[in-house]
């Protein structure tokens, strides 16, 4: 299969990406700096940008992306920036995938 996953260098993202190459899945990672390799897609979630051809002819697609959850205090700015990244993420892949099934 072929995967494209945000949020693959977290917690569950990086086990996750360790699990499905290990069963031969061909994974790709959607990573806010710049790509690094050809299993990789730099995204800005924030900004709503990703290159949607990445994502044709996809079997899968996983959205782990977003502020870390472990890593401060749960005060109301941390709250607000966890709920927003996850939304800007989701929006984002959401939009792009939408777009392909109209081309």
């Amino acid at each position: 299969m072929r995967i494209v996953i945000g949020g693959a260098s977290g917690f569950l993202g990086s086990a996750l990406v360790d699990r499905l190459e290990a069963r031969g899945d061909s994974v790709v990672r959607l990573v806010r700096r710049e790509a690094s390799g050809p299993n990789e897609s730099q995204w800005d979630p924030a900004a709503g940008e990703v290159d949607s051809s990445v994502l044709d002819g996809v079997d899968a697609l996983v959205n782990l992306g977003g502020v870390g959850i472990g890593d401060r205090r749960w005060d109301e700015d941390h709250k607000r920036a966890v709920l927003q990244s996850r939304l800007d993420a989701t929006s984002t892949l959401a939009t792009a995938v939408v777009g392909l099934s109209k081309a």
